[in-house]
């Protein structure tokens, strides 16, 4: 039977596996977008992926738009991450502000911008710290029902 009266004709159709079999032929289709993006930046991404690779911290994922790499860590560790991909053709879209205790942006290579590194940064090394005091009135409230449910007890 050729494959086009296989499927226009089935004697028992599961609509339950028709969901599912969409599902998995369009992530898999996702899959081959994103093995075919790395396939073509593969050499660009490489030396990055593999130097991230070596921190049991950072998080490596392939995506569709190139790689994302999360990474908890300290001051000098985002030193060492922001000079892998300096050092490898990468430039950020935006810069840290002062203050802030992580930094996510965009890493497009210098040669193709459509080879890009999503990299999520946050500080491991946050504290509380109480840096003043404040009185204020607040309401307070509390819970009172219109009907008991001693009843029921």
């Amino acid at each position: 039977m050729n494959d086009i009266a296989e499927h226009t004709h089935r004697p028992f159709e599961d609509p339950y596996q028709d969901v599912l079999n969409a599902d998995i032929e369009k992530r898999l289709a996702e899959l081959q977008a994103i093995r075919l993006h790395h396939e073509k930046y593969c050499d660009l991404y490489r030396p990055v992926v593999l130097r991230f690779a070596q921190n049991d911290s950072a998080t490596i994922r392939a995506s569709e738009t190139g790689v994302d790499i999360a990474l908890p860590g300290t001051k000098a560790d985002l030193a060492e991450a922001v000079r892998t991909l300096r050092s490898n053709g990468f430039s950020p879209s935006n810069r840290p502000t002062d203050g802030a205790t992580e930094w996510m942006t965009f890493w497009g290579h210098k040669t193709d911008s459509r080879a890009q590194v999503w990299f999520n940064f946050s500080s491991v090394q946050c504290q509380r710290i109480q840096v003043g005091t404040e009185l204020r009135e607040v309401p307070v409230y509390e819970i009172q029902c219109s009907e008991s449910l001693e009843d029921f007890s």
